[in-house]
């Protein structure tokens, strides 16, 4: 049955529901969701029934036909669930004093970011009153502010808001860290057994980078290998077969009682000869490479909607920009071809970080003084100066007292 399953996930994409949910800041019934629903601009209404106090729907978002249940019940958390957003202390009072949210469940489409963002947009058209959003499917928390934003700017967010990465410490001081939301985008989840405390932080690019790499069709099948880095070559074996080799740490099999869904424990290859005879390792024995901040590889598609996002947000970015507040420091970063000889080994583009000195805002132009010496661009030095326009921005950061913001924080202009 356990080989069934995970022949089916390679095979099929086979999902779970994607559930989330919304506490209310007031009254709400199933009545005045489906009337809301049925008003709406934002979507298509086809039809819908009520059944044992759900609510079955069926709507157009986009020219797709997408399917929601929704219903009413008790408001859930859990001090496990991982706080994605800066939240205001009021939303958490006012979730902590609510009984009632608006639960959503679908399942995704063959675009995951797309239906996941269609999710938000069903829960926001039916709840316009929500507090937060609780996505229980990656047990976490999403600001109000957030949510609103992505609905509005139909701009693709992260893929790691699909999923979150849970740390959990023994008294021994191991840790195991593992993700949640992959199932239900028809993927394994991933996981580390056997960190201890000091290291497991260095593990958790390697989990977002794999995670994120499948997520963009590149899942891997069972032991086989996956380039995402300079030098750093993975692999996963599902846990049902490994996890006997952890026993007495956090983790191990006496710990699954919530945590059966298909998994894989992430091993590395330290040698293309170990790949051969498949002698996978723990990540402990690439573990020196991990804490030099290595370079993890994106794919072409994240770069784009990288990109896509930091130009579609620029304009928070500008505006900023324009009140010249004095403790704020505003960087870009913009993707430059290389020379011809160099792209074979690094592509088209090489992409460096500019500190912005001004912006032209007729012409849609950004300058700044380049603050890295590019590799593959031999007529550019760190501290030269260039104008650009912002069609050639890939990211941007606005530094600021209180941390940095990025294209997809800047809902936090609103708390600054």
């Amino acid at each position: 049955m356990i080989e069934n399953v995970y022949e089916r996930i390679m095979e099929e994409r086979l999902q779970k529901m994607s559930i989330m949910s919304a506490p209310t800041n007031g009254n709400i019934d199933l009545e005045i969701v489906i009337d809301r629903l049925k008003k709406s601009d934002e979507i298509l209404y086809e039809n819908s029934s009520f059944k044992d106090g759900y609510l079955e729907l069926n709507v157009q978002i986009d020219g797709e036909n997408e399917n929601y249940i929704l219903y009413l019940d008790n408001t859930y958390s859990n001090n496990l669930y991982r706080m994605v957003h800066y939240i205001p202390e009021k939303a958490h009072t006012q979730m902590e004093e609510n009984e009632i949210s608006l639960f959503v469940e679908t399942y995704f489409g063959e675009d995951n970011l797309k239906s996941y963002v269609n999710q938000l947009k069903i829960l926001t058209i039916a709840c316009p009153e929500l507090i937060l959003v609780i996505d229980l499917s990656a047990e976490k928390y999403v600001s109000r502010e957030w949510v609103f934003m992505t609905v509005k700017d139909n701009l693709l967010p992260s893929p790691s808001y699909l999923y979150s990465i849970q740390s959990i410490i023994d008294d021994n001081k191991n840790v195991w860290l593992h993700t949640h939301g992959l199932n239900r985008c028809g993927l394994i989840e991933l996981e580390v057994l056997g960190a201890n405390d000091e290291d497991a932080q260095s593990y958790v690019p390697v989990i977002d980078t794999m995670a994120c790499r499948f997520l963009e069709d590149e899942f891997i099948k069972e032991k086989a290998i996956l380039y995402i880095g300079n030098g750093i070559v993975t692999t996963w074996s599902r846990w049902e077969n490994e996890v006997d080799k952890y026993k007495g740490i956090i983790g191990c099999r006496a710990d699954r009682e919530n945590h059966r869904d298909p998994s894989g424990i992430i091993y590395t290859y330290v040698s293309p000869e170990d790949y051969d005879i498949k002698n996978y390792d723990h990540l402990r024995e690439i573990l020196e490479e991990l804490r030099e901040n290595p370079v993890f590889f994106l794919s072409t598609k994240e770069t784009e909607r990288m990109s896509t996002m930091a130009i579609g947000r620029f304009n928070y970015f500008k505006d900023t920009f324009k009140k010249g507040i004095s403790d704020f420091n505003f960087l870009v970063k913009l993707g430059l071809e290389v020379d011809k000889s160099q792209k074979e080994e690094m592509g088209e583009k090489e992409h460096l970080w500019f500190e912005v000195t001004a912006i032209d805002y007729e012409k849609n132009e950004v300058e700044g003084v380049l603050l890295n010496e590019p590799y593959g661009i031999e007529e550019l030095q760190e501290g030269d100066k260039l104008k650009k326009h912002v069609s050639f921005l890939t990211d941007w950061i606005i530094q600021t007292p209180q941390g940095n913001i990025n294209p997809d924080s800047v809902y936090i202009l609103s708390f600054v």
